[in-house]
Parts: C-alpha cells; structure tokens; sequence
C-alpha cells in the first residue's frame, strides 16, 4: 500500500515597506499555482 504524502504548505511573512507584501502575494500566488496550500502560521 502506498503511503500518502503529506500535503504541501507555505506562509509569507513580509517585513518592511509595500513592496515587500506585493513581492510575498506574487510568490503566494506563484507557490498555489504548484498546488501547494497556504497557512496562517507555521
């Protein structure tokens, strides 16, 4: 029997100015279009 793989998860923590959370959205987006799961914390 196979074991099943645990699922895939990522969090962004972004420190500094606006462009900083832009940069951690696009790397979100980037990461759920991998199938991965975003997460509040770790």
């Amino acid at each position: 029997m196979k074991t099943q793989d645990p699922p895939r998860t990522f969090h962004v923590k972004s420190f500094g100015c606006q462009m900083n959370v832009y940069d951690g959205e696009r790397m979100a987006e980037l990461l759920a279009a991998q199938g991965m799961t975003a997460v509040d914390e770790r």
